[in-house]
């Protein structure tokens, strides 16, 4: 009897065990892990798996951690360039435990981001120009362009989301920026709040909805900066966006659906992207490997040694801090004062004022109608010209900066740096002047006019 019972207690344990397993397998079936390149349909991510676009293997998704954050993020980043992050599923929506919440792609097509208490904190939306199909399989895949896409999985044409419909602050080559009429969606870049918090920061580069021009708005509704409008190969103030040996078909393109900019990389093995930084600068990135990188920024405002690929000191920085110098004593953009090709440049004019030994109070905002102290305009601007010498061994240091303007330590008088003169002719051969014969067009668009000045600025 007692034999009895206990083989029907191992009958029992053993049933017991195969309809676990089963349960298990059948969670596991409806709930599968994504490999490779694709999330199919019920599949997910979550923890430390990621997917890995293709075919070569340039971009990873997945969960990250930006800097000493205790939130992790849904993102996209290159996979060699030591995890640079160019797009931000949950920016304003962080979760504390990746490997308790998951980014699952269910069979309407729609990829939603669950939290450790299975609640949606992001989803995808569906494109309305892509008609729907409800007996269709769906896959989400990570494309070599850092593309990010949920379409039909037996026609990848038929894309019913992406992410670059959808930018953060990066702008990747094939990418657009512009505005989709069918959504009311403005495809803009705003930047992150802070280098741990990838949230949405204060400014955005927006294309003009009636117009060409690049707009970096601040707070949504003061326009900060124009590139100017789209020549048809240039932006009129932005030459850097341009045809040149590393980006090609840069171009403004107008449709049923709304209007966009795009461009795409010429090498596929030279990484290109355009980001919007933190303080509002609009970068250009060209990454040739893991450790090599060069930059370019707003024109005429980073150091040389950024575009020369020197090595980066503080003392770039300096530079940059030179820059704001000249825009606090005119108080105005420096390129605001072209005139007459790039003779009214400031920084130009103040290096020439300077050397000439000529009337420094020429040089001020003339809303303050002379009333400043000469000494601390000739201080402010010798400290501006220092901060931009060519030679970052000629430039002081911040400590300098401050005892320079102190009075407490003078320099002499600066020699005028070389770059001035080579920025000038770059800038006189790749920008198109629309017949202007005075600089009232351009200052207007700050809200004053050169006629507000009684006595404007004089050309060299």
């Amino acid at each position: 009897m007692n034999m009895m019972n206990s083989s029907r207690n191992k009958l029992s344990y053993m049933s017991s065990v195969v309809v676990l397993v089963l349960c298990l397998n059948l969670k596991a079936a409806h709930v599968s892990t994504a490999s490779g390149n694709i999330i199919s349909q019920g599949q997910s991510i979550s923890g430390n798996q990621t997917i890995s676009s293709s075919p070569r293997g340039i971009f990873q998704l997945g969960f990250f951690t930006p800097g000493n954050s205790h939130n992790h993020y849904i993102g996209i980043w290159y996979k060699k360039l030591q995890k640079t992050v160019v797009w931000v599923a949950n920016r304003n929506h962080p979760v504390s435990d990746p490997f308790s919440s998951s980014l699952q792609l269910f069979p309407n097509g729609t990829l939603i981001l669950l939290d450790q208490s299975k609640s949606s904190i992001w989803s995808t939306s569906r494109d309305p120009s892509v008609s729907s199909n409800s007996t269709s399989e769906v896959a989400a895949m990570l494309l070599d362009n850092g593309n990010f896409v949920i379409t039909d999985a037996l026609n990848s044409s038929a894309v019913i989301w992406q992410s670059f419909d959808h930018p953060t602050d990066t702008w990747l080559p094939g990418g657009k920026l512009g505005y989709n009429k069918l959504t009311n969606e403005k495809l803009t870049l705003t930047p992150w709040r802070s280098s741990q918090n990838p949230a949405p920061g204060i400014f955005s580069l927006q294309i003009e909805r009636n117009g060409t021009s690049f707009l970096l708005m601040y707070n949504g509704t003061k326009m900060y900066w124009t590139s100017g409008p789209w020549t048809g190969k240039i932006f009129e103030y932005v030459p850097e966006i341009q045809l040149n040996y590393l980006v090609t078909n840069v171009s403004y393109n107008s449709y049923e659906f709304g209007s966009y900019v795009s461009y795409d990389a010429v090498f596929p093995d030279i990484f290109i992207r355009y980001m919007l930084d933190i303080s509002g600068q609009f970068r250009a990135y060209k990454d040739f490997s893991r450790i090599i990188t060069t930059m370019q920024g707003t024109r005429g405002y980073i150091a040389p040694e950024w575009i020369s690929g020197e090595a980066i000191t503080a003392k770039a920085d300096v530079f940059s801090y030179g820059m704001l110098c000249f825009e606090i004593i005119t108080g105005r953009r420096n390129r605001d004062l072209l005139d007459d090709g790039l003779q009214n440049y400031f920084p130009t004019r103040v290096a020439n004022v300077l050397t000439k030994g000529e009337d420094v109070d020429t040089l001020l905002d003339c809303r303050l109608e002379g009333n400043a102290n000469k000494e601390e305009v000739m201080r402010a601007c010798k400290v501006a010209c220092w901060c931009i010498q060519d030679d970052e061994n000629d430039r002081p240091t911040m400590g300098q900066v401050v005892q320079l303007l102190e009075g407490v330590i003078d320099l002499g008088i600066p020699p005028i740096p070389q770059f001035l003169d080579r920025f000038s002719k770059s800038l006189v051969e790749s920008i198109h002047y629309h017949n202007i014969s005075s600089s009232t067009a351009t200052d207007s668009r700050r809200g004053y006019s050169s006629r507000d000045c009684e006595s404007p600025h004089p050309p060299l």
